[in-house]
């Protein structure tokens, strides 16, 4: 494929043969004036550039981990001998032009021999302690002719110093090495992960930062650019380059070069991490102050790190060549992950997957129509007239950016017997792709220019066919476009962003009915728009989608993940037959929050899924999630929780049709959650109607100050509110969460309080199947609170109850659970009579689990 590059002046030369060069028809004259903002030659240079490369390669890739906790061995990094020229080589065969590789990851562990930190390459096995990856990857990589940038995490879950004044000029030494000593870099790549639960020289602790004032980046960015001029800086506020807004790869359906990012902070100007518009960058600013254009991160895999389990799980060529056309085609730049093994090897599905991209992308760009066709000016545009027929279904436009981005609305037309139009568009700058489905034949193209700022300066009309078929999740994400209005079922649709619904959200209206949906969360917009369509059709739902996992679980109900119409942001986990439970015996409630506040329950699929297997109603938080892939959307709300519990009395009466009406226990519903979905729900525990509170590996922060925000972090004092019994299951001193979890537990006086701990650390066994050993003694539990059953409850009570016995947990009560273990309760002030038997237990022997 040829392409250009700053380093092979004669690749360039040859791209510009390839392209149908119009700029003759639309020469600046001598005194042209810009309109608005204007790239800096650092930024027409890496604007050259079609595609680039981020490459994961650290600890995490030996540990299975997507984010280390910092205080991994570097032992465990023994790659042994690296074939760099081969992995870069098969990066250029996909058509990939520059990578950037992670020299630091979040964990702190540096690639490079650095004089910063320990915590660096000379301690692990690689060439005897003498090795320096990053220059063998970038030296491997100009070899091959390809461009270079690094990325160094500005967090380090390892150092002491995170957090403090130190730790930012350990990090702006490491940033000077790796621009210093290792030739010219095209870019210089930061992100917005930063502050959070860390190993941080054995405090495992949380560590929170003022993301707009600790980093000081203008002085970091101002020291990037002295060091090396040619370098562009990218975050989500750039300054150069801003990241897209989300990991997709796709751009808006306009995507301006433009961007003005804004702080959440009135007057301040937006840091890294502080971008209250960040989820506009796919979009960028219409005649924007900022030349700022959009750089497309996806990973070809589920993951950013090389995780055996997601082999044969790369992208299909179709959905890499989608992609293409939504980043690069649309005025942005694509960004693949690719994830060498722990023998730094690209997995052999990974590497025939790319190179079928890449051949079509070069077959496709290598053959342009357009190149022989004679040119010429018209009234409002241009003309080709090609010297014969032509079958094609791509057309790339650029205009000359050195003067702005000036065309602002245009339509492309071809000639077959008859001028019939091809598409339209608004924004074109650096390069706008269009694509249609189907080739159509023509023996004339023209390009009219319906609205331009200033005289147009067109410089690319090129006319291409594309091989591959259009990605069919591709194709139905388009039909959520974020177009202003569309028509769906023959009915005319307004979908556009509202600023009152909140960041990052949607309102699709229709008819004057609101149906609100998640920006990035494309499972919901999936379900929100099959609803709609299913209330244009006059239906009362659509088809609801379910999953199966792990054969339905252990219990005796085989369940069943699925979604409910009407309830779009909640996934429901339940018995697949229905048929026994009736009034008589209905199931109980489980509503549940996710960690990290995802608005996706799928890290905790297996546990819920257990625990419905065993006759519940689990109620998650999130959309419906179909693939296992991480969920990377906006956080959920607290309010989701409190949704979930106003469905269940709702479909208890038949709102949500037969399937539930009569069956649900509303008497006895639980409120839990992982980390911050336990921060949730106990923000929710004093809702009356709540019976039983379980808190997984979460508890409120000693000290609130310390929160990360947007997450939810009330005082202690609201443990006051508690009035039912809840138990604490975390995961033992290694778990980031125990401090805090357990000064809840000794707080607590007032209600029956249980902590369990098993020492898993903060991820618990919710991965493991069917959920491992935090599902079993949460469904047990559950069992004894919702059921009543006092076989249960002999898990918890008594000196030689069955968590005790159970290998590695230990169990504490405070004093309201010490009488249930000396059979002293039978009726307790936090219960009514009517249920207090469930407490009147006395002390035996573990249950089996």
């Amino acid at each position: 494929m040829t392409k250009t590059t700053m380093v092979c002046a004669a690749m360039a030369c040859a791209m510009a043969l390839e392209a149908r060069d119009v700029s003759d028809l639309f020469s600046p004259s001598p005194d042209e004036r810009p309109y608005g903002a204007v790239p800096s030659a650092s930024q027409l240079s890496r604007d050259e550039m079609d595609i680039i490369s981020i490459i994961h390669f650290g600890i995490n890739t030996f540990t299975d981990q997507e984010w280390g906790f910092g205080g991994e061995d570097p032992a465990k990094f023994d790659p042994g001998d690296v074939d760099f020229d081969l992995m870069m080589r098969q990066a250029k065969d996909a058509g990939i032009d520059g990578i950037i590789f992670v020299a630091k990851h979040h964990d702190g562990f540096c690639l490079w021999p650095t004089k910063t930190t320990e915590y660096n390459i000379t301690k692990s096995p690689y060439k005897g302690g003498k090795g320096d990856m990053v220059r063998d990857a970038i030296d491997a990589a100009r070899r091959q002719g390809l461009r270079t940038a690094v990325y160094c995490s500005p967090w380090d879950r390892n150092t002491a110093l995170y957090g403090k004044p130190e730790y930012i000029k350990m990090f702006r030494e490491q940033v000077k090495e790796l621009l210093t000593g290792y030739g010219e870099m095209f870019e210089m790549w930061f992100d917005g992960a930063n502050g959070g639960d860390g190993w941080y020289g054995g405090a495992k602790e949380h560590r929170w930062i003022d993301r707009t004032t600790y980093y000081d980046w203008p002085t970091t960015w101002k020291m990037v650019h002295e060091i090396h001029p040619t370098a562009c800086i990218e975050s989500d506020v750039g300054p150069d380059v801003r990241w897209g807004g989300n990991e997709m790869g796709f751009g808006g359906p306009e995507c301006w070069a433009a961007y003005d990012p804004k702080s959440f902070q009135p007057g301040k100007v937006a840091m890294p991490g502080d971008c209250q518009n960040v989820r506009d960058a796919f979009l960028g600013t219409r005649n924007g102050k900022t030349w700022m254009p959009a750089e497309f991160d996806v990973s070809l895999r589920p993951g950013w790190f090389y995780h055996p389990g997601e082999d044969g799980r790369a992208k299909d060529p179709e959905h890499l060549m989608d992609i293409y056309f939504s980043s690069t085609g649309n005025g942005g730049m694509m960004n693949i992950g690719l994830q060498p093994d722990r023998k730094g090897r690209i997995h052999p599905d990974d590497v025939k997957k790319l190179k079928t991209f890449g051949d079509e992308l070069e077959k496709m760009l290598s053959n342009d129509f357009a190149k022989d066709a004679e040119a010429r000016r018209t009234a409002d545009g241009v003309e080709l007239a090609f010297a014969r027929e032509v079958e094609f279904n791509v057309v790339r436009l650029m205009e000359d950016c050195r003067y702005g981005q000036r065309i602002d609305d245009f339509a492309v037309d071809y000639f077959d017997g008859e001028w019939k139009p091809f598409a339209k568009g608004q924004a074109v700058g650096i390069r706008r792709l269009l694509r249609r489905e189907e080739t159509v034949k023509a023996t004339k193209v023209r390009l009219r220019i319906v609205h331009c700022e200033m005289t147009p300066l067109l410089k690319d009309f090129s006319v291409m066919r594309c091989g591959l078929k259009r990605n069919a999740w591709f194709k139905d994400f388009e039909k959520r476009s974020f177009s202003k209005d569309r028509t769906i079922e023959g009915r005319q649709v307004k979908i556009d962003l509202d600023p009152n619904v909140g960041k990052g959200r949607y309102r699709i209206d229709a008819d004057g009915e609101g149906f609100r949906i998640s920006a990035f969360d494309e499972e919901c917009a999936q379900a929100a728009i099959r609803e709609l369509c299913a209330k244009l059709r006059g239906e009362s739902a659509a088809e609801p989608r379910s999953r199966v996992l792990e054969d339905g679980g252990t219990g005796p109900y085989k369940a069943v993940m699925t979604e409910v119409p009407g309830f779009v942001e909640h996934t429901v986990f339940r018995p697949a037959d229905m048929s026994p439970f009736n009034p008589g015996k209905p199931l109980p409630v489980l509503v549940w929050g996710n960690g990290a506040c995802a608005n996706s329950p799928i890290e905790h699929a297996k546990f819920l899924n257990e625990i419905a297997s065993h006759g519940y109603l689990v109620l998650a938080t999130g959309i419906f999630p179909e693939t296992d892939e991480p969920y990377r959307g906006p956080m959920s709300r607290p309010e989701q929780q409190i949704e979930s519990i106003d469905w269940a009395f709702a479909a208890q009466d038949g709102a949500a049709g037969d399937e539930y009406c009569g069956r649900i226990d509303v008497k006895k519903i639980c409120i839990a959650g992982m980390s911050c979905g336990g921060l949730q729900a106990l923000i929710n525990c004093a809702d009356p109607r709540v019976t039983a509170v379980m808190i997984c590996n979460s508890g409120l922060f000693i000290d609130p100050s310390k929160a990360m925000k947007n997450v939810p972090m009330p005082t202690k004092e609201k443990l006051k509110e508690l009035h039912s019994p809840v138990i604490y299951i975390l995961g033992g001193e290694p778990d980031i969460a125990y401090g805090n979890g357990m000064d809840d537990f000794h707080r607590i006086n007032h209600v029956p309080a249980i902590a369990a701990n098993l020492p898993v650390g903060h991820g618990g066994t919710y991965g493991r199947p069917h959920g491992g050993e935090f599902a079993v003694v949460a469904r047990i539990w559950l069992d004894w609170q919702l059921k009543g059953d006092a076989g249960a409850a002999k898990m918890f009570v008594g000196e030689n109850c069955g968590l005790a016995k159970r290998p590695g947990w230990t169990i504490e009560r405070n004093a309201l659970a010490t009488h249930l273990q000396e059979g002293r309760a039978s009726k307790v002030p936090w219960q009514d009579e009517s249920v207090s038997s469930i407490f009147d237990v006395k002390a035996g022997e573990a249950v089996r689990p």
